[in-house]
């Protein structure tokens, strides 16, 4: 890591940080519906709840994860005023899970008492009220809320990642702190210098870590389809940790119909491979789209 970015003491795990990334997660078929992504057919999975979250039967839906993706960097570039742009980013990834643990990685977030006000509002109207427990609703209700996501949610939890991508790149140099744009802090918590910026990145990453600790457990292997110990938000936050860890630095694809963020490359090679350095393009299928639309472009030049 630079010298000048050396302002935040990184705590490391005895083990590479990429050991700690989960190797699959289950996904599922979701539908916008009333503002709402929720599974098209919920009473396909059983529900229940656990110390640690909500565990449901769900091994031959488990999707692998690829760390290359950078997902939190998709996530950025989605465009949330289009919800067929954020349905297939759903459907592709899946929900973000902001709701959490009542919504636990957000409770430091500044002046969140506003927006978790909100957030109860618009609960109470779509589902009726916020339950406690599985208890407290029928079970194909309570099913459709787990895994469910009001839309204000998601947009929430998408605007804290690129607030935070933000924050990084001032502390890293690599946005001045006058043209930064924010999007979830309220004007009032704005950062007015880089050490801000710092703690708001510092303040808002760590609590959704915390599902990634090392740990030792006794007994018998973890089942795949538990749900709740990490959400698609905290493993956002997971990702921009380790490119905070390196001191990485963004690039915007060269593709003019993508122009997205990235670190490096996409489908090129295992994973750990990865060029940082000399690369163009987020992905080989950006590359190679762009290549066609050069050489579209200069055979149309040429028979003009």
């Amino acid at each position: 890591m630079r010298a000048d970015i050396q302002r935040f003491r990184i705590s490391p795990w005895p083990i590479s940080a990429e050991l700690l990334f989960p190797s699959a997660w289950p996904r599922w078929r979701y539908r916008l519906h009333h503002n709402v992504f929720e599974v098209s057919d919920p009473d396909g999975f059983e529900v229940s709840e656990t110390a640690d979250g909500y565990e449901m039967s769900v091994e031959h839906r488990l999707v692998p994860y690829a760390p290359d993706e950078e997902i939190y960097l998709q996530l950025a570039a989605v465009d949330l005023d289009d919800p067929r742009a954020l349905l297939r980013f759903v459907n592709r990834y899946g929900i973000l899970g902001v709701r959490f643990g009542r919504y636990a990685f957000f409770r430091d977030f500044p002046s969140f008492w506003e927006i978790e006000r909100k957030f109860d509002e618009a609960l109470g109207h779509i589902f009726g009220g916020y339950p406690s427990s599985a208890d407290d609703w029928p079970d194909s209700a309570y099913r459709v809320l787990v895994l469910s996501e009001w839309i204000g949610e998601f947009h929430f939890g998408a605007r804290c990642i690129r607030d935070l991508i933000t924050a990084w790149k001032i502390v890293s140099k690599q946005l001045d702190l006058s043209a930064a744009s924010w999007e979830a802090l309220l004007p009032q918590d704005v950062p007015t210098d880089e050490n801000e910026a710092a703690e708001f990145l510092a303040t808002l990453v760590t609590p959704a870590l915390k599902p990634f600790h090392p740990r030792l457990e006794v007994g018998p292997p973890e089942p795949a389809g538990r749900y709740g110990k990490w959400t698609l938000y905290s493993l956002c936050c997971l990702e921009l940790f380790t490119h905070i860890a390196e001191g990485a630095v963004y690039r915007h694809c060269a593709n003019s119909r993508c122009q997205r963020l990235f670190v490096r490359q996409h489908g090129r090679a295992k994973y750990g491979q990865h060029r940082s350095t000399g690369v163009l393009y987020c992905s080989t299928s950006c590359a190679k789209s762009q290549a066609q639309r050069n050489w579209r472009e200069r055979k149309r030049r040429a028979e003009a």
